[in-house]
């Protein structure tokens, strides 16, 4: 009953199983704040409208968009069978810090609650056998192509700003790989680097269409003092 009470609401499961490690480095229950309650008020509405969930982030840092972000990615690998999921940052080292977010709370969780994992990578699961569910671990300066030859399903995608060539590595390939479909789960985040690089270019063009319907990707800004 409460796998499949998990499976069906993110809140309930991330309010009652997901433990992370705060601001102050302790162990506690994740308790969303206010930015990551926005998020996920904006996740539900779209959720609601049957559409893909895509975001592009634009956020001050020390908000913990990554790590609701994580938490989510996680649930969907873990309760959704036929999951593609892809967390990339700008380097390696960036997206394990990424996925040991999700690794502190996976640990944390109870033994019944895991389904079995098939392949581990990084002392992670990569693949739940029997879900048909696998994670994909990528970095923005060593990838030739986020999802080429791949459909992914899930999709975090953190610090763009600081990606070589995500021009090719993004709208030529991942975005092409990517069906919309309201079970698509999709967030690429960065703070602001540069004006005239691709993240800027990309938010203009976002912030410019998505109001009038002609843009899958939902621009979403977080100041700072929504923390």
């Amino acid at each position: 009953n409460e796998r499949r009470v998990c499976k069906l609401d993110y809140r309930y499961w991330s309010g009652h199983y997901c433990y992370i490690i705060n601001e102050a480095q302790c162990h506690e229950r994740f308790t969303p704040n206010v930015a990551q309650s926005i998020i996920r008020d904006i996740w539900a509405e779209m959720e609601a409208a049957e559409v893909a969930i895509w975001l592009q982030q634009l956020k001050a840092r020390r908000l913990g968009v990554s790590t609701e972000t994580q938490m989510a990615v996680l649930h969907r690998f873990q309760f959704y069978e036929n999951t593609r999921a892809v967390v990339a940052s700008a380097t390696p080292e960036r997206s394990w810090t990424l996925v040991g977010m999700m690794k502190y709370a996976y640990a944390h969780e109870p033994w019944w609650l895991k389904p079995d994992a098939t392949k581990i990578t990084g002392g992670f699961p990569a693949e739940f056998g029997d879900l048909h569910s696998t994670l994909t671990v990528a970095a923005g300066n060593q990838f030739t192509g986020v999802g080429r030859g791949d459909t992914p399903t899930v999709i975090h995608l953190s610090e763009l700003a600081e990606w070589q060539d995500a021009a090719d590595l993004i709208d030529a390939a991942l975005m092409h790989a990517v069906l919309d479909h309201p079970l698509i789960f999709g967030v690429m985040e960065s703070s602001a680097s540069s004006m005239g690089d691709w993240w800027h270019d990309t938010w203009e063009q976002n912030k410019a269409a998505f109001a009038r319907g002609r843009s899958r990707v939902r621009p979403v800004f977080l100041p700072w003092y929504v923390g």
